[in-house]
């Protein structure tokens, strides 16, 4: 009598330890992450060189990574408080200290360095054209930003005339806010009479 050969018996499998996942992103976190994607379209969506199916793409992304920064903006205001059932979890990252914001004079130097750059780079001929004319773009940009800036620098506050607030009997509060000190002297909302 032949005995058939019997299959190899498979041999149990052993359960691999599962790798800790990863924690899941905080609220605080995922809004962070929602309004950078909304500003990351946005700016994308403003380019001139985008053709029209792919500025009105880009719209859109920009417009559902807004909706998801608002939704994720709700759920922070109305999420319930953490129960009492033991370590609070980790806390995310601290956020980093604020840095000063920089003087009027401080930013126009570095948008005239971004124009100088940016300037330099799209002159470059080793550059595409269309890489080219998105450095000209960006170069036109960064001297718009320094106009914008040196016109900053240079406007004053126009000054009043101290003797005419003294002939009217204007005094000016802390705030700035002006008050008639002789109610007579107020100025009427009515045009004066002439006598015919």
């Amino acid at each position: 009598m032949k005995s058939k050969p019997q299959a190899p018996k498979p041999k149990p499998r052993t359960q691999q330890p599962q790798p800790n996942p990863a924690p899941a992103p905080s609220l605080e976190e995922k809004l962070a992450t929602a309004k950078a994607e909304q500003d990351k379209w946005a700016w994308i969506a403003a380019h001139s060189s985008l053709s029209p199916a792919a500025a009105a793409w880009a719209r859109d992304a920009a417009r559902s990574a807004g909706a998801a920064a608002a939704l994720y903006q709700k759920a922070l205001i109305h999420q319930e408080p953490e129960s009492d059932q033991g370590p609070p979890p980790p806390k995310s990252k601290q956020p980093a200290p604020q840095q000063p914001v920089p003087s009027p004079q401080q930013q126009l130097e570095r948008a005239q360095a971004d124009h100088r750059k940016w300037s330099a780079i799209a002159a470059d001929p080793k550059l595409s054209p269309k890489a080219a004319a998105w450095a000209k773009d960006v170069a036109r940009m960064a001297a718009a930003e320094v106009t914008l800036r040196q016109k900053a620098l240079t406007y004053k506050e126009p000054e009043t005339d101290l003797e005419l607030e003294k002939l009217f009997g204007i005094t000016r509060s802390p705030q700035g806010r002006l008050s008639f000190s002789n109610p007579g002297n107020r100025p009427s909302s009515t045009a004066p009479k002439t006598s015919a």
